[in-house]
């Protein structure tokens, strides 16, 4: 983006509203680089729903780049003019105050060039390294040499770090967002400060920054730490090279503690907590854990800031601090220190060499992000910018479509989750002829999936065989669950074959893009995918005809996280389906529908096989929420089986 000539393009001077209408944008484009340009200028948070085809990356690009790159002279004089807020960021000592910097948070930041680019980062790579390999090669505050190191100069991680500090528009992730975010409520941060964040695909928000200011600790990630400083099984580790015999026994004792504690904890959670392994109380298990493990961080450090080998001392010093941090987020775990949290637990068994290893994980997440975040971001961020194709839960009622308003109550749920009631919204419809290009077919007079699942599931393969037949494949088959995802795959398998179409199937663990890219390549056949596939693909042109929506995408509400925001509505005197999971299903099912139409030649059927959409009453919810479409109801009983 850097390297872009923004005032060639929109030419040099005036207002940044009257710079954007230079640009040959379309109207839609136009419509939403207006909207972000005044919020921008005046400081205030906007939400914009932008459909699909209506090109929303220009839509905020534009206008961001713009301000970003405008006068710096009258920022300056704006900043002196303006009082602060007392909770504002406050700018570091090292940082231009006539800079304005703006941050891009996307859901994934996959490019076109991340095949090609040299940036050393782990999404540039083509395959997945194993976690021990990337543990030794990659960049952490704790084994890095800084200046010292011989290959500084060229190193990529202070590469980035250089063009971190000198650049005005950052785009990042959501996970690394939300980790800074969370750094930030500590009073730290790795990212610089900036004036503005521009959220795309924002509808993935609540769910990223739930996990990233959570927490989450595990055994093997313990067992991991303590085994590169001493493995006992095959008498190798950086304590052993040192010939350190007190700390390979103070590790050791670690390791005891580590087992005891992983033994202790599930016969104490074997009857005290429910199968969901959600904990409303702090554990009650007597261990030891949190002090060998500082213990043996103490001595680390005690010995390691002595060492004259320098990468050996990054490596001491590196695994102190990784085993106080273990030890503190083991802490806060037992004994709920974040209050506001939801405490749960989840246990997993994987054959090793020779033996059976019990993988624990403690898990906690706010209840209500939306607090977190209106406290730590809404409130600091003098203008924060969040757009999606899916927002809101049916059409906005809005008689000024130009106008981002306020109140509009097809985004209040999505408002009332992150904290930003009150924000301007607007919808910005798109631009392509659903009318003619997309059909919705639903299908009737079949047992209801959540009663009679097995039944379902049966009944439904016979309409999957005629329109996949109809298509010739070209097809993605959606579902909820893996489990009916194999069952749906093994139950099709031999027609399948019969008729000479691929099967590409996510229960197989084969990777996404890898799924994806077989399909677009070989698009005659069907593409059964789960909850990662209704959202985030792009399948433009003849290769996707055919869209299945096997069931509604409610979440199973025995989840701790859902379980408990559940009980908060309900105990505040809501309703959690009409309040909660209604309206996030809508989002989600609109992802879904989503995945057909990618341009404006594109056409197809999307067909949804649940029979709640014309049996009960919250169908017409989901149905109202799509684009205007021709929509077909058709019993399931005119196909053979």
């Amino acid at each position: 983006m850097s390297e872009l000539d923004f005032e060639s393009i929109l030419g040099p001077g005036g207002s940044i509203s009257r710079r954007i209408s230079n640009y040959e944008l379309r109207r839609e484009q136009l419509q939403m680089a207006h909207a972000v340009s005044r919020a921008l200028a005046d400081r205030k948070h906007l939400i914009v729903e932008a459909g699909t085809g209506v090109g929303k990356s220009f839509g905020y690009l534009v206008p961001a780049i713009l301000f970003a790159t405008s006068d710096e002279a009258a920022l300056e004089a704006q900043a002196q003019a303006e009082p602060q807020s007392p909770t504002a960021q406050r700018p570091n000592e090292d940082e231009d105050p006539k800079v304005r910097r703006i941050v891009i948070s996307t859901h994934t930041i996959s490019r076109r060039w991340v095949g090609s680019t040299s940036d050393g980062s782990l999404s540039s790579l083509p395959f997945r390294p194993s976690g021990i390999l990337w543990d030794e090669l990659s960049s952490d505050s704790g084994n890095c040499m800084g200046r010292k190191c011989p290959t500084f100069d060229s190193c990529f991680y202070y590469a980035a770090r250089r063009r971190v500090a000198n650049a005005k528009i950052l785009v990042v992730n959501h996970a690394l967002f939300f980790s800074d975010l969370a750094v930030r409520a500590q009073g730290g941060s790795f990212l610089p400060n900036y004036h503005a964040v521009i959220f795309d695909e924002c509808h993935t928000m609540e769910s990223v920054a739930g996990e990233h200011l959570g927490l989450t600790i595990s055994n093997s990630q313990i067992d991991y730490t303590l085994r590169k400083l001493y493995n006992p099984r095959n008498d190798k580790g950086t304590l052993v090279s040192l010939g350190l015999r007190q700390l390979m026994q103070l590790s050791f004792g670690c390791m005891e503690s580590l087992d005891d504690f992983v033994g202790a904890f599930l016969a104490w959670a074997e009857t005290r907590s429910p199968q969901n392994g959600r904990l409303r109380t702090p554990v009650s298990v007597e261990t030891d854990l949190c002090k060998k493990l500082r213990e043996l961080s103490a001595e680390l450090e005690r010995y390691g800031k002595d060492l004259k080998d320098t990468n050996v001392k990054l490596d001491m010093m590196s695994a102190s601090n990784r085993l106080a941090g273990l030890a503190n987020s083991l802490e806060t775990w037992l004994l709920q220190k974040e209050t506001g949290s939801v405490y749960w637990f989840e246990k997993k068994e994987t054959r090793g060499t020779g033996r059976i290893f019990t993988r624990l994980t403690l898990r906690c997440s706010p209840l209500d992000v939306g607090n977190y975040l209106r406290e730590h971001l809404f409130q600091k961020v003098p203008s924060v910018i969040m757009t999606s194709a899916t927002i809101a839960t049916k059409q906005s009622a809005s008689t000024e479509p130009t106008q981002a308003k306020k109140d509009d109550p097809a985004f209040e749920f999505y408002q009332r989750r992150i904290g930003a009631q009150g924000a301007p919204t607007l919808q910005v419809g798109s631009p392509f002829d659903y009318p003619r290009l997309a059909q919705l077919h639903m299908l009737s007079d079949l047992p209801d999936p959540s009663a009679e699942k097995i039944k379902y599931e049966d009944a439904i393969i016979p309409a999957l065989k005629y329109y996949i037949g109809r298509f010739d494949g070209h097809a993605f088959v959606l579902f909820t669950s893996y489990d009916s995802l194999r069952r749906c795959v093994q139950a099709l398998g031999p027609w399948m074959s019969q008729q000479g179409l691929a099967t590409y199937s996510q229960a197989d663990g084969t990777p996404r893009t890898e799924l994806l890219r077989a399909f677009k390549e070989h698009p005659r056949g069907v593409l059964f995918g789960a909850e990662s596939f209704w959202q985030g693909v792009d399948v433009p042109g003849d290769a996707l005809k055919l869209v299945v929506i096997t069931k509604l995408p409610f979440s199973v509400p025995d989840h701790p996280l859902l379980e408990a925001r559940l009980e908060s509505i309900r105990q505040a005197g809501g309703n959690p389906f009409r309040d909660f999971q209604l309206p996030e299903a809508v989002i989600k099912f609109r992802q879904g529908f989503g995945r057909l139409i990618r341009t404006a030649t594109d056409s197809g059927i999307v067909l949804v096989t649940d029979p709640r959409m014309s049996t009960k009453p919250y169908g017409s919810t989901f149905a109202s929420s799509l684009p205007d479409c021709p929509k077909k109801t058709i019993s399931a009983k005119q196909f053979k089986a």
